[in-house]
């Protein structure tokens, strides 16, 4: 099934609020600010948004690369990170020097300096510094534990503040 994606980046609200009404459910932005915006101004509507393009921002943020829905969404002042697939460090505002690659890989980060490979590796890591985290779930519920290395599925998926962690295989 082909699906057509309207560019909507420069468009107000109402222009697609009209688009909307003529069908069209599948939006492209790469401004995220802009993005951020119309999505709270039309939120009564079921559209599917994506970023598109380079990212781009307004922000004093630099030197990052995102490729997939949402990754990095929320990245304000945060620099040299690298997130690639759906959610990747989606909530990282201020930290540097992360690279999160996955769904949802370091999802939950906000200014922890982490490396996480797999799906929702690092999930949950918020201020945690120096994690790692190679494998689907691994240091999932970690948040503010630092220096852990986790190898393997759900490996150190439940620590939550412990550091200086090393663990290889389930759990």
């Amino acid at each position: 099934e082909v699906q057509l994606l309207a560019v909507s980046k420069k468009q107000d609200c109402l222009a697609i609020r009209m688009a909307f009404a003529a069908g069209q459910r599948q939006f492209g932005e790469n401004y995220v600010q802009e993005a951020l915006e119309k999505m709270a101004q039309l939120e009564d509507l079921d559209i599917s948004w994506h970023l598109i393009g380079a990212l781009q921002s307004n922000t004093t943020a630099s030197n990052n690369a995102a490729l997939g829905v949402s990754a990095l969404l929320l990245n304000t002042t945060g620099t040299a990170n690298t997130a690639v697939g759906t959610g990747a460090l989606y909530s990282n505002t201020t930290a540097s020097n992360n690279t999160a690659v996955g769904y949802q890989a370091g999802y939950s980060n906000t200014t922890g300096l982490i490396t996480a490979f797999g799906y929702q590796a690092g999930y949950s890591n918020t201020t945690g510094n120096y994690n790692t985290a190679l494998g689907s779930a691994s240091l999932y519920t970690n948040s503010t534990g630092t220096q852990n290395t986790a190898i393997g599925w759900q490996s150190l998926n439940a620590n939550s503040t412990g550091s200086y962690n090393t663990a290889t295989g389930l759990n």
